[in-house]
């Protein structure tokens, strides 16, 4: 089982959250800048955030990149 992980893509400005393993079925716009992935069992699988660094500040993107 997959641990819940952060990471951020400093070019993209993306900020990805892992939530568990699987096979990708859709991604589903929620928010503006906000996706999320749902796997063929209907459970997000994980949560991309486009243009993070207009969002979160730079402080608190570097605290998230850890494995919870």
């Amino acid at each position: 089982m997959l641990e819940m992980k952060i990471e951020y893509d400093k070019d993209a400005d993306a900020l990805y959250i892992s939530l568990v393993e699987g096979k990708v079925e859709e991604t589903v716009k929620v928010a503006e800048d906000v996706l999320v992935e749902v796997g063929e069992d209907g459970r997000a699988i994980g949560i991309e955030i486009l243009w993070v660094s207009e969002k979160i500040s730079a402080d608190d993107i570097k605290r998230m990149e850890v494995t919870v």
